[in-house]
């Protein structure tokens, strides 16, 4: 089986989630408090979104292209306000 061409292009947005303990985790005795995720885009995508549960949390990172997400810290606050909304009830 060979690989993709250079100019194939597989994807554009990638989602995937991470589930991670339900339990606490401690290092040498210090508590795990958060978890954070390095993203790298493959060639052709323009979005990766990936949440990380972790005990009773969840965490989305998320990595763009410019040219796909020019405002990244308010396509995040969409997130966060639909969350919200879920979270309330009124979605």
């Amino acid at each position: 089986m060979g690989k993709f061409p250079e100019h194939s292009q597989t994807s554009n947005v990638l989602i995937s989630n991470v589930p991670g303990s339900r339990k606490k985790l401690f290092v040498m005795g210090a508590e795990l408090e958060a978890s954070y995720a390095f993203n790298v885009l493959s060639p052709g995508t323009s979005l990766m979104v990936v949440g990380f549960t972790y005990c009773d949390s969840l965490d989305i990172a998320i990595v763009a292209h410019k040219s796909a997400i020019p405002d990244l810290r308010k396509f995040s606050e969409a997130i966060e306000t639909t969350f919200s909304e879920l979270k309330q009830g009124s979605l």
